[in-house]
């Protein structure tokens, strides 16, 4: 019997498809991976936002079946239905151990006083085993720059440890979901701390200046679209929509007239 291969997946957050690249940015280690893996260049995100998003990539079902239309820490959304099946069902029913590191963002695995932990086995209707112990992470301001080296860790061991013993009696699948770059999500680059979300939802989002690391440091010399600060008037309906329902939500200036697309 030929021999089933295991799947290595990585999931990378708020990135898109196509960089734009100035002049000494390089990503090699992103690179050796596409030379070596398999590559989708014409991949398509269904939803900006995390959860929604990623409820579409894990269960190859759209939102109108998912019902994630937000993220899973607003109080109006409820847990992933187990019974659409994911990735990690489908695999495990073809006989494969599936196991999640990092970021899950679906349903509620995170680490409170009423849900202490470890979270080790809060997967296991969605047909992973072996999720992070320590609860799930949500994306806050440098939760990047914190918990990616930690999520990078743990599926290092478990491809040194875990993974020879597994692999013995049945391939594995493991789902590697990284925060970075969302970190830019919380980057204040207004000089405001905090913005505070609509009334009755859960919590504020704090932003933050970038790190004191070398990465968040560095400035790179990239130049802004074209088209950037164009008139919109003569834009389609949805465009012309799309960019007021940013200058709501970006708080427009009435000094200078510019919110988001400024």
């Amino acid at each position: 019997m030929t021999r089933r291969p295991n799947i290595l997946m990585i999931v990378t957050d708020e990135e898109r498809a196509v960089l734009p690249r100035p002049q000494g940015y390089s990503l090699p280690a992103r690179e050796r991976m596409a030379e070596r893996g398999t590559t989708f260049e014409r991949y398509y995100t269904a939803s900006a936002m995390c959860s929604s998003a990623r409820s579409v990539i894990y269960t190859g079902q759209h939102l109108p079946l998912t019902e994630i239309y937000d993220n899973d820490n607003m109080p109006y959304i409820r847990p992933l239905d187990p019974r659409l099946g994911t990735l990690g069902t489908m695999l495990r029913e073809a006989g494969y151990h599936c196991t999640y590191q990092g970021k899950w963002h679906l349903s509620n695995a995170y680490v409170t006083p009423r849900n202490p932990g470890p979270t080790t086995n809060a997967l296991e209707p969605y047909g992973f085993s072996e999720f992070n112990d320590w609860g799930d992470i949500d994306g806050g301001a440098w939760a990047g720059l914190k918990v990616d080296p930690v999520i990078a860790g743990q599926a290092v061991r478990w491809l040194r440890n875990r993974a020879p013993l597994v692999e013995v009696d049945q391939p594995w699948f493991m789902a590697v979901n990284f925060v970075n770059p969302h970190d830019i999500m919380s980057f204040d680059y207004g000089g405001s701390s905090q913005v505070r979300l609509p009334f009755g939802l859960a919590h504020a989002v704090v932003a933050k200046a970038a790190a004191n690391v070398p990465v968040y440091q560095r400035r790179w010399d990239l130049d802004l679209p074209a088209g950037l600060h164009d008139d919109l008037s003569g834009a389609a309906p949805a465009v012309a929509e799309f960019a007021r329902m940013l200058d709501i939500i970006s708080a427009r200036s009435p000094t200078t007239g510019t919110g988001t697309r400024a």
